[in-house]
């Protein structure tokens, strides 16, 4: 059963755990959401959460997030990689480059920093972020390296 404000929005996820009217849990199984991007959180939630399924190659350009709500706190984001191998590039607050780091299926690594991607393999990631997810103009500020 979804709630009316779900829809086709949310045909990739799997379980949703209910209790009388009220949604308590979504369970996302390996086996969901296999577009290349899946937002399934609801447009309420404080939590974004992300799945995608990217291929070699590819990746994101060097960027850091905006806040959703005027917030004393740092912006952050949890990467799970459910299958596959990451390249994250960390920069510090002067956008300059600090560190590489490999994350592999069944790591998860928790960002508070600028950053971006390199996947080195084919693969399936989970990401979990403040918010619901408000579209690549809203949500990220974009630098050079």
């Amino acid at each position: 059963m979804y709630s009316e404000h779900m829809g086709a929005y949310h045909k990739n996820r799997t379980d949703i755990i209910w209790h009388e009217k009220e949604e308590l849990a979504l369970i996302i199984r390996p086996t969901a959401c296999t577009e290349k991007y899946t937002f399934p959180a609801r447009k309420t939630d404080t939590l974004q959460i992300g799945v995608m399924n990217i291929l070699k190659g590819d990746g994101a350009e060097p960027h850091e997030h905006t806040q959703a709500k005027k917030v004393d706190k740092t912006p952050c984001e949890i990467f799970y990689v459910i299958k596959g191998k990451v390249e994250f590039t960390l920069f510090n607050k002067a956008r300059e480059e600090v560190k590489k780091v490999i994350v592999e299926e069944g790591e998860c690594i928790f960002v508070r920093c600028g950053h971006s991607t390199k996947f080195l393999e084919d693969s399936k990631i989970l990401e979990v972020t403040e918010g619901a997810y408000r579209g690549k103009e809203k949500e990220k500020v974009f630098f050079k390296e």
